[in-house]
């Protein structure tokens, strides 16, 4: 009786610790698994894999602001001391710069206050982007360009699943949340509530 007491505390103790390990909250991962909005299996394989996962960036990164394209330590640009959203958005789409517009609606409302936000533009032609969509983008802030794709190699973001491009990530850059709000509605009251409570704890 004895020993299998101390297994269930053994295994209890190793779970929890599994869970500190890659900051994986229970909580968050059900609230996108309980089927609020409809997913077929193939997405939420997809959700569960990213869910715990470290983002990564690259040593360099190219920025964009205020039309001036310069590369800087990728550390200056993402700062680990709040929770971040980060976003993939292609430079190459007109109705894709819209997104960032929208965002910018939900910060100027003081919708994410605290909340770090990173958009990383996928193009293979930064001066077409600069000259035509770039002016029609009202987002305030800085901009990565992964022009080479490094970001998304790093990720192994999938362009055919551009739906689950968006991430909320915590202080160490582990993946809290997985899909964009813009697209699942649904999403956009759990990005909200976790960006809160990550920032609370910071």
């Amino acid at each position: 009786m004895k020993i299998h007491l101390i297994l269930i505390v053994l295994l209890y103790s190793s779970c929890s610790q599994i869970r500190e390990k890659n900051g994986i909250d229970k909580n968050s991962l059900e609230k996108i698994l309980d089927g609020k909005y409809l997913l077929n299996d193939d997405s939420k394989e997809i959700i569960s894999h990213r869910v715990g996962q470290t983002f990564v960036f690259p040593d360099s990164v190219t920025i964009i602001n205020n039309n001036e394209v310069n590369s800087f330590n990728s550390g200056l640009i993402a700062k680990p001391a709040k929770a971040t959203i980060v976003g993939f958005i292609s430079g190459d789409c007109h109705i894709c710069i819209h997104k960032l517009n929208k965002w910018q609606e939900l910060i100027d409302a003081g919708k994410f206050m605290n909340t770090q936000f990173i958009f990383i533009i996928s193009t293979t032609d930064i001066k077409f982007f600069l000259k035509v969509l770039y002016p029609l983008a009202k987002y305030k802030g800085i901009l990565i360009i992964d022009e080479k794709g490094s970001i998304n190699s790093l990720n192994k973001i999938s362009i055919e699943h551009i739906e689950f491009n968006f991430f909320l990530l915590d202080k160490a850059f582990k993946i809290r949340l997985v899909g964009d709000p813009l697209i699942f509605e649904e999403l956009m009251d759990l990005y909200y509530e976790e960006s809160l409570n990550l920032n609370r704890r910071y």
